[in-house]
């Protein structure tokens, strides 16, 4: 049994909405007796940036990062959130 569908379902409805290259494009959801199914794009041969994870893990096992690779990093998450607020969305677990 899915726990706060309707919590659940406003965001799958939010995610589906949004259209960004930042943001994984949600296709299709469908739902059985006890599963969400959420079917996203594949983001095949993109850089290490799209693993995922926390952007803090990343810095602490790199030891750092230049500073050409720290700006992309910081563009590419300030860009998103600006699309995001335009949407009158806030973002509260940010991921690299």
């Amino acid at each position: 049994m899915i726990k706060n569908p309707e919590v659940l379902l406003n965001e799958v409805n939010i995610l589906r909405k949004l259209d960004h290259p930042n943001i994984i494009k949600l296709y299709e959801s469908f739902e059985d007796r006890g599963y969400l199914y959420l079917v996203t794009e594949y983001l095949f041969g993109l850089s290490s940036l799209c693993e995922g994870g926390e952007l803090f893990d990343r810095i602490d096992e790199e030891g750092s990062f230049d500073e050409a690779r720290a700006r992309f990093i910081f563009t590419q998450i300030v860009q998103t959130m600006k699309y995001l607020h335009l949407q009158k969305i806030c973002h509260r677990d940010l991921k690299a």
